[in-house]
C-alpha cells in the first residue's frame, strides 16, 4: 500500500531526526533539499529522487522553496526496494508509474504496479550527488565543518588538530571510514554542496570563488569529472 503526501518548505526549514516503519520515497518539484542519515549527506534536486528504507534515521533542511510529494510504501518485506539510502534520477517512467498508482489505486495495479516500482528503483544507478560521513566522532566533527565552511583554507593538519588527531590518524580514519582519501573526499564534498549554487543560477566564477577554488577552469574540470557533465549543462538538464 503508498500514502501520497504533499509537502512545502520555507528557505533553511528543517525537520529533527525521525525515522519512519515504511519506506519512503522523497520525490522533490521544486527547490534543493539535503537529507542527512547518521552516515551520509544527500542533496535531493528535482529531477531525482530518494529512497530511504524503512527505520532509517534522518532529518532534512531546505536550501530554498521547497515543494514535492513524499511517498511512503508499506508492508515491502516481499518487494525487492533496496535495503540502503538510494539517489537516482527520476528520468520519466517513474514519476509516470507513481502518478498512475496515485490516481488510479482501486484499478487492479497493485501489487504488480509495487513490484515494477521496486524494480526500477533498485536498477536505477545511483546519482554522485552525496556525501559519506565517517563514524568516527573526531573525523566526523572534521568533516561537518568542510561541509559547512567549503572555503575554509585551513590545511589537514590544522583541520586534525582541532580533533586532537594527528594529520596521519585523520587521513587513515578517512580512507577507512569513507573510502576515499581525504583531499578526494574533501573536493567531493565541496562539490556537492556547490550544486545547490549552481541551481540557484549563480555565475560559475563566483561559485567556484566560493567553494575554494583557485580559479573556473580548475572548478569545471572537477565538476565534470565527478558528475559527468559542465556546471551548465547540469543547470540545463534539471
Amino acid at each position: 500500500m503508498l500514502t501520497f503526501r504533499d509537502f512545502e518548505y520555507q528557505p533553511q526549514q528543517h525537520t529533527d531526526w525521525h525515522q519512519h516503519s515504511c519506506g519512503q520515497l522523497y520525490y522533490p518539484l521544486s527547490g534543493t533539499m539535503m537529507i542527512e542519515t547518521f552516515s551520509a549527506q544527500w542533496l535531493v534536486t528535482p529531477g531525482t529522487l530518494a529512497w530511504f528504507p524503512p527505520g532509517t534515521d534522518h532529518r532534512s533542511t531546505a536550501g530554498n522553496q521547497v515543494s514535492g510529494i513524499n511517498i511512503y510504501f508499506h508492508a515491502t518485506d516481499n518487494l525487492r526496494f533496496p535495503a540502503i539510502p538510494h539517489l537516482f534520477r527520476a528520468g520519466t517512467f517513474i514519476p509516470q508509474l507513481l502518478e498512475r498508482l496515485r490516481d488510479n489505486p482501486d484499478k487492479g495495479y497493485g501489487q504488480s504496479g509495487l513490484a515494477l516500482l521496486a524494480y526500477e528503483i533498485s536498477a536505477a544507478p545511483s546519482l554522485p550527488h552525496h556525501i559519506v560521513l565517517p563514524g568516527d566522532r573526531r573525523a566526523k566533527a572534521v568533516a561537518i565543518f568542510i561541509i559547512n565552511h567549503p572555503d575554509s583554507a585551513l590545511t589537514r593538519t590544522e583541520l586534525a588538530a582541532k580533533q586532537g588527531l594527528s594529520e596521519r590518524t585523520l587521513s587513515r580514519l578517512f580512507r577507512q571510514q569513507t573510502g576515499l582519501s581525504f583531499s578526494l573526499w574533501r573536493q567531493q564534498a565541496k562539490l556537492v554542496a556547490s550544486l545547490e549554487s549552481v541551481l540557484a543560477g549563480g555565475r560559475i566564477e563566483m561559485i567556484a570563488a566560493d567553494f575554494g577554488y583557485t580559479n573556473i577552469s580548475a572548478y569545471i574540470a572537477a565538476f565534470r569529472r565527478h558528475f559527468g557533465q559542465t556546471p551548465a549543462k547540469f543547470r540545463q538538464q534539471i
